[in-house]
This record gives structure tokens, sequence and C-alpha cells, in this order.
């Protein structure tokens, strides 16, 4: 019997869906925490190799419920940066035409 690789439910033979999940993250360089301002300012004044984040992704089974949320999860993620994009754009139009007046 399978389970949800999020939530641990239990799921019956064909119920679950594969979706492509972050299984794991790692840190490597200066003190192995994730970097901050002080840490790269650090890193460049000593010479160190400024610390590196490194996701990892695989197919996993989830449930119904999961699998419902992480697509509203992506669905909204796109949306945001869709909207950033299309402002961007708009903004940039409407300053190149205010100027050529």
């Amino acid at each position: 019997m399978a389970s949800c690789y999020l939530c641990g439910t239990g799921l019956a033979k064909g119920q679950g869906a594969r979706r492509n999940v972050r299984t794991g993250t790692s840190v490597a360089g200066l003190f192995s925490i994730p970097p901050s301002a002080f840490l790269v300012a650090l890193a460049a004044l000593v010479g160190v190799k400024v610390p590196s984040i490194r996701s990892y992704f695989g197919l996993r089974t989830l449930c119904p419920s999961c699998t419902q949320r992480l697509d509203a999860q992506r669905s909204l993620r796109r949306k945001i940066v869709l909207l950033i994009v299309g402002s961007i754009f708009f903004i940039t139009i409407a300053a190149m035409l205010s100027g050529q007046r």
C-alpha cells in the first residue's frame, strides 16, 4: 500500500497522483548555513567560496488533497509571476511613450 509523500495518508492502489516535489535541500560552502549579506561580504573579504543552496526534486505519490493543494500553489505562483512581468512590461511601454512626447 502506497502512502502520500507529504502527509503520509495511506492510498489504495490507483488513488495517488504522481507529482514532481522537492525532496531535499543541501547547503555547501562557508559555515554550511544559508547565505546572508554578512556571510557573502565575509567570504569576499577572506576569499572563501560563497555558500550555495541546492534543492533536490523527484516524482512522488501524493493523495488527492495534497495534489490539489500543490497544484493550486503552483498556479498561484505562476499567476503572480505573470502579473509582475506584465506590470513591468506595461510600465516600460508607458515610460517609453511618455518620453517620446
